[in-house]
C-alpha cells in the first residue's frame, strides 16, 4: 500500500489547510507524478452530526452529482421535490447537500457552483474568455470563486480542465451557517507505465483485486494497454474543512499596529482615538488603479467603491504618503479593507525625512498640473483662432472640455486618471515606460482638422502642412507665433513677413518634449536598433535622467522629471501665445 499511496500522493495535498482557495469540482486528464490519468471530484455539505459516521466507515459512499427530477406539480405536496445531491454511505441512503452542481451530456461536462451559495453572498459574476468569476461588490473581494465551466473528452487526450475553486473565509462561512463540514469525494485513475514489484506482489498472480479501506475503495489491475502496465482506480472521500468561524458574515474584530501607537489598536480604541493621524504608504491606491468600478482622487488619496464605502478623511504628505485620520480607518470601511491597507502604514518620520528629501509634490498634484496647463493651452489657443473669425473651442481642439473637467474632476477620466497613477521609488524601467506611454496617448487627444483649417486661414502653403498630423501642425503654428512675439509683428497684419521668417525645416525647442517623449514610446515598442537606443538615450538626457543611478534607486523619480519638464513646456508655450495676443 506504500506504493499505492505514492503514487496518490497529490489527492493529501488538496486538504492543505493552508489553501486560500479550495477546489469544490474538478474533471482533468492529466500527468501528476509522472502517472497520466483523470481525477474527478465534487464536494458535499456533511452534517457534523453525520461527520465521524461517514468518516470512519469502510462502506462505500456516492463520488457525483445526482438529480432527483423533473416531478410534475400537481399537487401542494409536489413541491420541491427535485434536488441534486451527492449520495452518503449507500446503506444510509442519505443525500448531501452538493457545493457544485454537474452533469455529462455526451463529451461534454460541465460544473457550476451551487446556487444558494451563490445568493447567499449576493455573488456578481464576470466573464473573462474562458472562466467565470464570481465577485462580492459589497467589499469588493474579486474571484471569490473561479469557475472553469465545461470539459470535453477525447479519447486520445481524456477530459480538458474543468473545475470550480472558491475561497476558504467564504466556504468556512458557509458551512458554519450550515452546522456541516465540507468534505471532498473522489474518483482517481492512474495509469502505471513501469515495472511495480509492490504491486506485483499485491496482485498475487490475480489479474485485477479490489482492496478496502476507511474512507477509500481501490481497484489494481494489470494492464496490457498502450496506456501502462498497471491501471489504479480510487473512489474515496476526504474532510476539507471543519468550520470555526463566520469571519464573512461576522467579522472578526480586528486589532492591528499603528506606527506610533505603544498599544495594538482596536476598532473601539480608534473610535475613541478623536482626530489622531496614521500615515500610509500611497501604494495601497494601486490596488484601485485602473479599475472603473473605482473613484479614485489621486489629489489626495480618497478612494470610492460605488457609494458602498469611501477611504477618505485623508490629503497627501509629500511625494508618497497620505496622512488620515485613525478613526475614519475603522468607519465605514469594510475590515477587510482596513487590513489590506495597515499593510502600508508608515511612522511620521519616516513621512518627515521624505518631504525632506523630494518636496511636497506629489504624483496627483503634478498629474493635474500637467492636465490644467495642458487645457489653458488649448483655451487661450482657442483665443487666439478667434481673432481670425475660427471659431473651436477646447473640446474641438484638444478632446477635453476644462469646464468639464472642472465640474466633474480630471479623475472621472480613466485615461486621465491614469496620469495620477502611484509612481513607486523602486519601479523598474519597464514601468517608467509604460507611463511615458500613457503620457505620448495623451497628447495624441490633439485634434488634426482645426489646426490644420487654421494654418490654412493665416495663408500657410498647403505643401507645407498636407503630409503632417496634429502635433506637427501644432508645431509650425508655434512656429509662427514663436516669431510674432521675437519680431514685433502681429500675425493679424503681418502674417506673409512672418511666414517668409520661419524655419519649418528647422525644430521648435518648446515642442521638443513631445517629440523626446515619443522617441521614449518608439524605445518601449522596439527596444531594438542603433538609431532607437541612441535617440531613447538622447530622450533621457533632455529629461534629465540618469539611466545608471535610476536602476540602482528606482524609476519613480524619473516620472517625476517627465511631468514637470511637460508641465514647464506647456506654461512657456501658453505664455508665447498670451503675448502673441497682447499684440494684436
Amino acid at each position: 500500500m506504500n506504493r499505492i499511496d505514492e503514487i496518490f500522493s497529490y489527492i493529501n495535498e488538496r486538504k492543505n489547510p493552508e489553501r486560500n482557495k479550495i477546489t469544490i469540482g474538478k474533471i482533468e486528464s492529466s500527468t501528476i507524478n509522472s502517472y497520466w490519468g483523470t481525477s474527478y471530484l465534487s464536494t458535499a455539505l456533511v452534517p457534523l452530526f453525520y461527520l465521524d459516521k461517514l468518516m470512519e466507515s469502510e462502506e462505500e459512499a456516492g463520488h457525483e452529482v445526482e438529480y432527483i427530477g423533473p416531478i410534475p406539480i400537481e399537487k401542494i405536496t409536489d413541491l420541491f421535490l427535485e434536488k441534486y445531491y451527492i449520495r452518503g454511505l449507500l446503506n444510509d441512503k442519505i443525500h448531501l447537500e452538493p457545493l457544485v452542481l454537474s452533469w455529462r451530456k455526451h463529451n461534454k461536462m460541465v460544473y457550476i457552483p451551487e446556487p444558494k451559495f451563490l445568493m447567499q453572498y449576493a455573488l456578481v459574476a464576470r466573464n473573462s474568455d474562458q472562466k467565470t468569476y464570481w465577485d462580492d461588490p459589497s467589499i469588493p473581494r474579486y474571484g471569490v470563486i473561479e469557475v472553469l465551466p465545461t470539459s470535453e473528452y477525447k479519447i486520445k487526450n481524456g477530459n480538458t480542465l474543468a473545475k470550480v475553486e472558491a475561497e476558504r473565509e467564504y466556504l468556512e462561512d458557509y458551512a458554519f451557517l450550515k452546522k456541516c463540514a465540507i468534505v471532498e469525494f473522489y474518483f482517481e485513475e492512474r495509469w502505471i507505465n513501469t515495472i511495480e514489484p509492490e504491486l506485483e506482489k499485491m496482485l498475487q498472480k490475480e489479474s485485477s483485486i479490489m482492496i478496502s479501506e476507511k474512507n477509500k475503495k481501490i481497484k489494481l489491475s494489470k494492464s496490457e494497454s498502450d496506456k501502462g502496465n498497471y491501471n489504479l482506480q480510487m473512489w474515496g472521500r476526504q474532510n476539507i474543512l471543519i468550520p470555526k468561524k463566520k469571519n464573512i458574515t461576522e467579522p472578526e474584530s480586528i486589532i492591528l499596529n499603528w506606527p506610533g501607537y505603544k498599544e495594538k489598536c482596536t476598532e473601539e480604541d480608534a473610535r475613541k482615538s478623536g482626530i489622531d493621524y496614521v500615515y500610509l504608504k500611497d501604494h495601497y491606491l494601486q490596488e484601485y488603479e485602473n479599475r472603473k468600478e473605482f473613484k479614485i482622487y489621486p489629489e489626495n488619496g480618497i478612494v470610492n467603491y460605488q457609494g458602498w464605502w469611501e477611504i477618505s478623511f485623508c490629503e497627501r504628505m509629500g511625494r508618497d504618503y497620505v496622512r488620515f485620520e485613525l478613526r475614519k480607518l475603522y468607519e465605514g470601511i469594510p475590515k477587510y479593507i482596513t487590513k489590506e491597507i495597515n499593510k502600508f502604514a508608515v511612522s511620521k518620520e519616516e513621512v518627515d525625512q521624505n518631504i525632506k528629501k523630494y518636496g511636497k509634490r506629489n504624483i496627483g498634484l503634478r498629474a493635474k498640473e500637467l492636465i490644467y496647463s495642458y487645457l489653458d493651452f488649448f483655451n487661450i489657443l482657442s483665443q487666439l483662432f478667434s481673432f481670425f473669425d475660427s471659431s473651436y473651442n477646447d473640446m474641438e481642439l484638444c478632446s477635453y472640455s476644462k469646464h468639464d473637467i472642472e465640474y466633474s474632476g480630471w479623475h472621472h477620466w480613466m485615461e486621465l486618471r491614469k496620469i495620477g497613477n502611484v509612481a513607486r521609488h523602486d519601479f523598474i524601467e519597464n514601468d517608467f515606460l509604460d507611463r511615458c506611454n500613457i503620457l505620448m496617448s495623451f497628447f495624441e487627444s490633439i485634434k488634426e482638422k482645426p489646426l490644420r483649417a487654421f494654418l490654412k486661414k493665416i495663408k500657410v502653403d498647403n505643401e507645407k502642412i498636407e503630409s503632417k498630423k496634429s502635433i506637427k501642425l501644432l508645431e509650425i503654428l508655434m512656429k509662427v507665433v514663436k516669431v510674432s512675439t521675437s519680431s514685433g509683428l502681429t500675425i493679424k497684419t503681418s502674417i506673409i513677413e512672418i511666414l517668409n521668417r520661419v524655419n519649418f525645416e528647422k525644430g521648435l525647442d518648446e515642442m521638443s518634449f513631445l517629440y523626446y517623449l515619443y522617441d521614449i514610446r518608439v524605445y518601449a515598442s522596439h527596444k531594438v536598433g542603433a538609431d532607437t537606443v541612441k535617440k531613447y538615450e538622447e530622450s533621457l538626457e533632455f529629461f534629465n535622467i540618469d539611466k545608471e543611478y535610476m536602476k540602482s534607486n528606482g524609476w519613480g523619480i524619473a516620472i517625476d522629471n517627465i511631468m514637470d519638464k511637460i508641465i514647464k513646456s506647456q506654461e512657456r508655450l501658453i505664455e508665447m501665445i498670451r503675448e502673441c495676443i497682447e499684440s494684436i
